[in-house]
Order: structure tokens, then sequence, then C-alpha cells
């Protein structure tokens, strides 16, 4: 449960907890990144402290490549998929280049 002084009430306080952003950039995560706040009346907007930075580790996270393994420890992967295609081209160039080598050799 969160505490009463956890709760934000306002854009102006979910702002300002923020890092001091403005609305529009609040309304832009809310809408495209799903950033926890929610509109309780016609103008009255709430979230929670730790929600915000919940999601916001959670973000930073995902933006980082972080994954957790089944011990809830934080990893990298182990190889990304554009370094496995890198790794699969290298391999065919020293292919190719033995091949060639080869076949001048003869």
């Amino acid at each position: 449960m969160s505490k009463s002084n956890d709760i934000l009430i306002g854009m102006s306080a979910i702002c300002r907890y923020y890092g001091n952003v403005s609305p529009p950039t609040i309304l832009s995560l809310i809408h495209k990144r799903g950033f926890p706040a929610t509109k309780q009346d016609s103008n009255t907007w709430k979230s929670s402290k730790e929600l915000i930075d919940r999601w916001n580790q959670e973000k930073i996270k995902a933006d980082l490549g972080l994954k957790n393994n089944m011990f809830g420890i934080e990893t990298r992967p182990e190889i990304s998929e554009i370094e496995q295609r890198k790794n699969t081209v290298k391999q065919k160039n020293k292919h190719m280049k033995r091949k060639i080598k080869h076949m001048t050799e003869k």
C-alpha cells in the first residue's frame, strides 16, 4: 500500500516530482510509454512516488537492454542480434578468404 505522503495529486505535483518536466511531456509519457498516472475527474491527475520510481527503473532497464535472469539479477543479453549477425558475416568472410586462398594456391 502507498503511504499518504507517497501520493501525488495534480499534474504540477507529478511534473515536479519527475524532474520539473512540462505537463505535455507527462501526458505524452502517459499515452506513449505507460507512465503511471490516472485522471481522477475532469481536471485532477493522481499518481504515486513509488509507482513513478518503479516505472522509471523499468524504463532505464529497457533502454539499457537489461534483463533479469532466473535469480532476479540484472544482466545484459549474452549477444545481441546485431552482434550475432556481425559474427556470422565475419565467419562467412573468413570462409570465403580461405576458399580464395586455396583456389589460388592450386
